[in-house]
């Protein structure tokens, strides 16, 4: 008889759809937040206008990215305990799983927040010269944040990879996706450095972090839905063991 508080969240199964419902609110999240930006090269009086005209949908962005990468971090610890489930996954790459996703949650969650600096800027009075002088200084920093947290989302996916083809926790094909994804990451890290091909390997980085959200939305899915894979490959969809044959 199946156990009939399986999909509770206390138990392991309801952890699990816990774990993908968060996922796929983190990918909503990360769709519907707002993203307004100022042209290079405004006026300082034109950078000034444009913080007071957007402060409360930056405000906006930053608690959205937030509570996004608080349910990416929850999703990223479902994934990680589903693979050491299986009792063959690497210690070592279950650890790099967790600290690529704290530290990519830390990058753009304070990357949100320094874009929201100049509006706080300019509510307080701030001339149109010291606004863009924040700006500038803000979105030099934030650049910065987002070209290490690539290399961290290539480490991400490439942890979250080895961990899923090693223990089949979700599909084989997905495991490659994300080998793919994570070689992307690597690849678009290099079109920060000036070279004829710096605008091939930004296409390929801005390709790799946007299906990376495909991808969790995948994952998320397997997760709600219950269906991963066990050692053999078949598809399973419960957490407890067979129950074992009558004598």
């Amino acid at each position: 008889m199946s156990d009939q508080r399986d999909d509770s969240p206390g138990t392991k199964g309801g952890m699990r759809r816990v774990g993908g419902v968060a996922g796929i609110l983190f990918v909503a999240s990360v769709v519907v937040a707002p993203d307004p930006s100022v042209r290079e090269g405004s006026s300082p009086d034109r950078i000034r206008q444009f913080y007071l005209d957007n402060r409360q949908a930056l405000g906006l962005m930053l608690i959205l990215t937030a509570i996004a990468y608080v349910l990416f971090l929850y999703f990223s610890i479902v994934l990680q305990r589903e693979t050491q489930r299986k009792g063959t996954s690497s210690d070592s790459m279950a650890t790099l799983l967790l600290m690529s996703t704290v530290l990519i949650s830390a990058f753009y969650v304070l990357g949100a927040a320094l874009r929201v600096v100049p509006a706080t800027a300019a509510e307080a009075g701030a001339s149109g010269v010291l606004m863009e002088s924040v700006f500038h200084i803000t979105n030099t920093v934030n650049d910065g944040l987002i070209k290490v947290g690539t290399y961290w989302r290539g480490a991400m996916l490439a942890s979250a990879a080895i961990l899923i083809l090693q223990t089949r926790t979700v599909s084989r094909p997905v495991g490659w996706f994300a080998a793919i994804l994570a070689v992307g990451s690597f690849v678009g890290g290099f079109s920060f450095v000036e070279s004829p091909l710096d605008s091939v390997f930004g296409a390929v980085g801005y390709a790799s972090f946007l299906l990376f959200h495909l991808w969790v939305l995948v994952v998320s899915v397997v997760l709600v839905l219950g269906r991963d894979r066990g050692r053999s490959g078949g598809l399973r969809t419960k957490d407890a063991d067979p129950a074992p044959a009558r004598r």
